[in-house]
C-alpha cells in the first residue's frame, strides 16, 4: 500500500486543519488527535509533527489506538516523526515535544502495537503527571520501535510498558534524562528481548536505570543511579559494549532476582566513583543462574567475577573524556573503545 503522509502542527492557526500539507496541518493536540483518529485500517502511514505539543490542552493525553497500530503481517508501519519549520527531517539530537501538563496522566497512552515507529520525538512532563509514554496491560505489542527520541523530566518513568508479553521493543539513539522513577519500566515476561543499542540513560539518585526481563544492551551509556539494571523475570540477558559509570550510592550496580537466569557480559567499562562503598557489580541474591559469562569487562572500585576482568582502573586508564563534565565519549586507547556512543561523537 501507497505511504500517506499526514502534516500536524503545535502552532497553526490558519488553512483548511485537515492535515494534507503543512500549509492545512492537523492544529494542536486535538489535530494530532484527529490525525491518529483518522489512520486508516492496515495502512503505512507517516505522522509528521512539529513544534511543541502541549498534550495537557486537549484530553489530558494522547491515545493512540483503533487503526494506528501498523500491520505487523503486511510490515505496514505508522511512524510519528519531528521535522522542522522547513520540512525539513530533524537531526539527531532535535526533538518535537510532547509536552505533558495534566496531573496524573501519562503523555501518550498506547493500547496496541503492530508496528508503530517514534522518530525525533521528545516524551515530556516537568508537571505533576506520569510517565512519558505508557503501554496497555491487556493489548498487543510488538514491532516498537523508538529512534533518535528523548524521554525527559517525567514525574515518574520515561517509558512504561506494562504489557507483560512485548516483543520488540527496540530503543535506538534515544536518551534519558530527569526522570523521576526509572528511565525504562517494562513488565516483561517474554522470552523476546527488549533492545537498546546507543542510548544514554541518566539515573535518579535511588532508582533503577531499567527495570524488565529479557533485555539485549548494545553500546549504550549508564550515569548514575542506585542500580542500572534489574531483571525481574526469567530470560536471557546480553550487556555489550557499555560504560557504567558515577555509581555513587551503596548499592548495587546490577541486581538480578529471578530463579533463572542467563547472563552474557562481553566488552563493558564499570567505573565506580566511590571506592569507600563495596560495589558488586552483578549479584543474584542466591537465585540459579543458568549460565553466567564475563568476557574483557573493566571494573575500578568494586568486585567483578568472570575471566579477564580488571581491577582498579583510573579514569584515564578506562578512557573517558572528560566524564566531570559530561563528555562520556571514549578515546582510541580506551578498553572500551567499542561502547562510544554514535549520538555524542565519534571516537578519536
Amino acid at each position: 500500500m501507497a505511504l500517506t503522509v499526514v502534516y500536524v502542527d503545535a502552532t497553526l492557526a490558519s488553512g483548511a486543519n485537515n492535515g494534507t500539507s503543512w500549509a492545512n496541518a492537523y492544529q494542536g493536540c486535538a489535530g494530532l488527535q484527529t490525525a491518529i483518529d483518522n489512520v486508516a485500517a492496515l495502512s503505512e502511514t507517516e505522522i509528521r509533527m512539529r513544534n511543541t505539543f502541549s498534550v495537557g490542552t486537549y484530553g489530558s493525553r494522547i491515545d493512540i489506538d483503533g487503526n494506528c497500530k501498523g500491520d505487523n503481517v503486511n510490515g505496514e508501519w505508522v511512524t510519528f516523526i519531528g521535522y522542522d519549520d522547513s520540512d525539513v527531517e530533524l537531526l539527531d539530537g532535535e526533538y518535537c515535544q510532547l509536552d505533558g501538563e495534566s496531573v496524573g496522566f501519562d503523555v501518550v497512552y498506547l493500547l496496541t502495537v503492530e508496528a508503530l515507529r517514534f522518530k525525533h520525538i521528545d516524551f515530556h512532563d516537568a508537571g505533576s503527571g506520569r510517565s512519558g509514554i505508557r503501554l496497555s496491560a491487556t493489548g498487543t505489542m510488538y514491532n516498537f520501535l523508538f529512534e533518535a527520541c528523548r524521554f525527559s523530566d517525567n514525574w515518574a518513568y520515561g517509558a512504561y510498558g506494562a504489557s507483560t508479553n512485548p516483543r520488540d521493543y527496540i530503543f535506538i539513539d534515544c536518551v534519558f534524562e530527569g526522570n523521576g522513577w526509572h528511565p525504562l519500566y517494562v513488565l516483561n515476561n517474554s522470552a523476546r528481548s527488549v533492545v537498546l543499542i546507543g542510548c544514554y540513560l541518566e539515573i535518579t539518585a535511588g532508582m533503577k536505570g531499567i527495570y524488565t526481563g529479557a533485555l539485549d544492551v548494545n553500546d549504550c551509556i549508564f550515569v548514575g543511579g542506585a542500580i542500572a539494571i534489574e531483571n525481574y523475570y526469567s530470560g536471557v540477558m546480553k550487556v555489550r559494549n557499555s560504560v557504567f559509570y558515577n555509581q555513587t550510592e551503596a548499592v548495587y550496580n546490577f541486581v538480578y532476582i529471578p530463579g533463572k537466569m542467563i547472563l552474557y557480559h562481553y566488552n563493558n567499562i564499570y567505573l565506580l566513583a566511590d571506592a569507600a562503598n563495596d560495589y558488586v557489580v552483578i549479584r543474584t541474591y542466591g537465585q540459579t543462574v543458568d549460565d553466567y559469562c564475563i568476557t574483557n569487562c573493566s571494573n575500578a572500585n568494586g568486585n567483578l567475577s568472570g575471566a579477564n576482568s580488571q581491577s582498579s582502573l583510573s579514569v584515564a586508564q578506562i578512557g573517558l573524556r572528560d566524564p566531570d563534565n559530561g563528555d562520556f565519549r571514549l578515546n582510541n586507547t580506551s578498553l572500551g573503545w567499542r561502547a562510544s556512543m554514535p549520538t555524542l561523537g565519534a571516537v578519536v
